[in-house]
């Protein structure tokens, strides 16, 4: 009985390890910015042109849902979109690449406590995934001066389905614009 509990135990581990390792790549979000920038100024925004970007020559249906996405997030932040006389000017582009990880689940039984195990036998078992990820760059910078005013990378998983893949850029936006609120809001 007490070897059933042990190896239903070890099971639901190797599970839940199992679980996590699909879903690995979570999404992320990086932002630097010049510190000594005025923020309370910048009222204004503008979009880049993306034509000429890696994205809009990919899908151009994406482009304009990232394009849509940064510009609300921007509009969350109290920031108005203008056509002219902007106080910054957004830009951004993405690139893939396909990215190979490796995930060890370890499946073992032993009878006693922590790592001092008696009679303990055990496998563990090495899965390979492969999945494409995504890095979107998005720069504003002064339209006078040309000063860059911060840079915010995101990075997530792509999918296959054009929604999935959507939603994982909007949740890697989410976490972008989450950080820079602190950096440009008091």
């Amino acid at each position: 009985m007490f070897f059933k509990k042990v190896q239903f135990k070890s099971m639901l581990a190797g599970i839940f390890m199992l679980a996590l390792a699909t879903n690995t790549f979570a999404a992320e979000a990086y932002i630097d910015y010049d510190h000594s920038a005025d923020f309370s100024t910048i009222k204004t925004f503008q979009m880049a042109d993306s034509s000429k970007g890696a994205l809009f020559k990919q899908n151009q249906l994406l482009d304009q849902q990232v394009h849509q996405m940064i510009a609300t997030h921007l509009t969350q932040l109290g920031l108005k979109e203008v056509t002219e006389n902007p106080d910054q000017i957004v830009t951004y582009d993405a690139s893939t690449k396909e990215t190979h990880q490796l995930n060890t689940i370890p499946m073992g039984v032993g009878f006693g406590r922590g790592w001092r195990r008696f009679g303990a036998m055990g496998m563990a078992t090495t899965t390979e995934t492969t999945f494409t990820e995504g890095t979107l760059v998005i720069d504003s910078y002064t339209p006078s001066r040309k000063q860059m005013l911060w840079r915010g990378i995101a990075e997530s998983a792509v999918s296959e389905d054009p929604q999935k893949t959507a939603k994982h850029i909007g949740k890697s936006l989410d976490k972008l614009f989450e950080k820079l609120a602190k950096v440009v809001t008091p």
